[in-house]
C-alpha cells in the first residue's frame, strides 16, 4: 500500500515496478494533490490498482472536528468520482493512527469514517520509508526492503509512500521488496483479495443521479484546480 500521492516525480516509477512485477497496490490518495495528477489517479485506477481515501489535506487526524473530518473525507470521495466514475469505500487515517496509537483522543474519531461507510484499511508492517537520516537522507533501499522482510511474519499489509517527500529510496526498495518475499513464498494479493471481494465491490459504480453529479463536481474541481494555477502564475509575474 502507498500512502500520500500521486506525486507526479514518484508515482509513475512505482507503477512501472508494479506493473513489471506484476503486483497489485493499493493507492490511499490524498484529495488535494489528486487534484493536481488526476492522470496519474487514472493510471492507479486502469492498472488495476484499488483506490483508497487518506482525506483532502492530510490534518492531524486527532486534532480535527466530526464537521471538517467529513469535509476532508467527502471531498475526496467526489473528487474520486468525477475522475473516475467510482466511489471507493476504502479508508486510511493519516498519520498512521490506526495501527500504533498512543492515546485515546487518536483513534478518538475512527468510528466516525465507519459510520459513513468507510472500510478503515490498517497495516502492520512499516519501515519508515519516510524517515530521513542525520544526513537528511532517506533511509537505504536495502534497509527498507530488509526491514520489511523481517516484520513480514505470517504476512500483512506493507505501508509505503509515494508522496509527501523524497522517495528515491522507496521506489528502489520496491523490486528487492517484492523479490526478497517471493523467495519466501509470500504472494502479493490486492485488499479486494483478503476481504474475499472483487474491486468493483470495495470501488462501486455510480448510480446515474451520482454520475451527474460527479460531471457537476468535476467542473468545479477542474476551475479550482486552474484558479489556483492562476494565482501562483500572478504572483510569479
Amino acid at each position: 500500500s502507498f500512502d500520500d500521492g500521486p506525486d507526479r516525480r514518484w508515482t509513475p516509477k512505482i507503477l512501472d515496478v508494479l506493473k513489471e512485477k506484476n503486483v497489485p497496490g493499493i493507492f490511499f490518495v490524498i484529495g488535494d494533490q489528486a487534484n493536481r495528477a488526476p492522470d496519474l489517479l487514472k493510471r492507479e485506477y486502469n492498472e488495476g490498482h484499488e483506490i483508497g481515501n487518506h482525506t483532502f489535506t492530510h490534518p492531524p487526524f486527532d486534532d480535527i472536528s466530526r464537521t471538517q473530518l467529513k469535509w476532508e473525507l467527502n471531498l475526496t470521495q467526489r473528487l474520486i468520482e468525477s475522475t473516475l466514475g467510482v466511489k471507493s469505500l476504502l479508508f486510511r487515517p493519516p498519520y498512521g493512527i490506526d495501527h500504533q496509537p498512543e492515546y485515546a483522543e487518536e483513534v478518538a474519531q475512527l468510528p466516525y469514517p465507519q459510520e459513513l461507510g468507510y472500510i478503515i484499511v490498517g497495516q502492520r508492517i512499516d519501515p519508515d520509508d519516510w524517515r530521513m537520516t542525520e544526513e537528511k537522507k532517506q533511509r537505504p533501499a536495502e534497509e527498507i526492503a530488509d526491514d520489511v522482510v523481517r516484520q513480514a511474519k505470517n504476512g500483512n499489509v506493507v505501508l509505503l509512500h509515494d508522496g509527501g517527500g523524497e522517495r528515491a529510496q522507496t521506489v528502489a526498495a520496491l523490486p528487492l521488496i517484492i523479490d526478497k518475499l517471493r523467495a519466501k513464498g509470500y504472494q502479493f494479493v490486492s485488499v479486494a483479495d483478503l476481504l474475499g471481494k472483487q474491486r468493483a465491490d470495495l470501488m462501486l459504480p455510480l448510480t446515474f443521479r451520482e454520475r451527474l453529479a460527479a460531471r457537476a463536481d468535476g467542473f468545479i474541481f477542474g476551475i479550482f484546480q486552474w484558479s489556483r494555477f492562476a494565482i501562483a502564475t500572478v504572483f510569479i509575474l
